[in-house]
């Protein structure tokens, strides 16, 4: 496993609450400088998402044409960024140097420890929002390092009283319901059906019967194609299925986490002024990320391809929704593989105490011959050894 996969979105969660759960980025392109510009990079995980969305992945798109006969939309992404409780959330808007140089674009991260995600995207992206709007207002270094310090501050306070990343686990069912009843996903949610399929080859492997959705700790959903691991991220684009970028946000990782799980980083992008949502599971590769300025035209939705369902993997995946909208329900589910471990380690304890116990207290007469010793050395006071 690279160490992206080790080490991305993994920093030391004992060492955040001591310190700070939030940390700050704040890079690119910006009128008031000659060039770019790092006014904040806290922590490696930041260190790396720029390293692979900026420097490789943007860097990757400036000197080619990459977008043949299809015009390239412009920087204005709301992002997400997210391995299990920690992630980053990320606005990318269209900027430019001091010399007009404009290839590159302005970035504002905040990667969250610890932090109930919801929380986050509701509260700290308007935020994120003023500064954003306090660097396109003016040409000034000084103005923004003063904008930017102000918010960071204001948002350091936020977090700090903040909401774990445990706090709204069991509250999302009207949420989900919404989701999985949208008009995008057709009759009888035929497209989100066909999305699942998709999905369901983004589980990690090597997985030695297939394709396996990861549902409260069990497969449901078994392809039986041969699937390894994979070389680099799998990209997929949807429909938002939501307003504001916020419940974009919230929604798709919360679909998709549970679907999949968390051992893999997934990353995000929504494009405001545009009506769908890009996904990348794994570590993405620079030239992947043609995605952010690429038109519907040159990548199409997912939902829209058509793809032969067999009735096996429609009812799986109808029942997989079914527990998407009532989570505790099925983890209140007895689960087999446990209730066979637990008798397979307690079987024979209990046994061995039932057994004791008769030992102790039988007659003689109703105790085998090559037990006896056995009944004294636990004390039987009708069994005494000879003096």
């Amino acid at each position: 496993m690279s160490a992206f996969l080790d080490d991305f979105l993994q920093e030391d969660t004992l060492l955040a609450l001591v310190g700070s759960r939030a940390r700050f980025a704040l890079f690119g392109k910006h009128p008031g400088w000659d060039d770019f510009v790092t006014l904040a990079l806290e922590g490696r995980s930041l260190a790396v998402a720029k390293t692979l969305l900026f420097t490789e992945g943007i860097g990757s798109q400036t000197g080619s044409d990459l977008y043949p006969n299809q015009e390239r939309i412009d920087f204005d992404h709301v992002f997400l960024w997210q391995k299990a409780k920690q992630f980053i959330i990320g606005l990318i808007w269209q900027s430019q140097d001091s010399k007009g140089r404009s290839k590159y674009p302005m970035i504002f991260c905040v990667h969250c420890i610890g932090v109930a995600q919801p929380w986050a995207l509701h509260t700290l992206l308007p935020k994120m929002e003023q500064v954003r709007q306090g660097c396109i207002a003016t040409s000034s270094s000084e103005e923004v390092r003063s904008v930017f310090l102000r918010l960071k501050g204001e948002m350091r306070e936020l977090v700090a009283t903040a909401p774990t990343g445990d706090a709204q686990l069991d509250h999302r069912h009207a949420e989900r319901a919404r989701f999985i009843s949208r008009s995008e996903w057709g009759m009888e949610r035929g497209k989100l059906t066909g999305l699942l399929d998709v999905l369901a080859g983004m589980a990690f492997g090597p997985v030695n019967q297939g394709a396996l959705f990861r549902m409260a700790g069990r497969h449901l959903v078994d392809r039986k194609a041969e699937v390894g691991p994979r070389a680099q991220a799998l990209q997929i684009r949807v429909p938002p299925c939501g307003g504001s970028a916020a419940e974009v946000l919230t929604q798709w990782s919360d679909f998709l986490g549970y679907l999949l799980g968390w051992r893999l980083p997934a990353l995000f992008v929504f494009p405001r002024q545009k009506n769908w949502l890009d996904i990348v599971v794994g570590e993405p590769a620079p030239s992947q990320f043609t995605f952010l300025r690429a038109p519907l035209g040159m990548i199409p939705l997912e939902s829209d391809k058509t793809r032969p369902l067999n009735a096996a993997f429609k009812a799986a995946a109808e029942q997989l929704l079914a527990e998407y909208l009532n989570p505790q329900s099925s983890r209140q589910r007895p689960n087999r593989k446990i209730a066979r471990l637990a008798l397979l380690v307690l079987g024979p304890l209990v046994a061995g105490a039932v057994l004791a116990a008769y030992l102790r207290i039988s007659p003689p007469e109703a105790i085998p011959g090559f037990l006896r010793d056995l009944a004294r050395v636990l004390g039987n006071p009708h069994l005494q050894f000879a003096p």
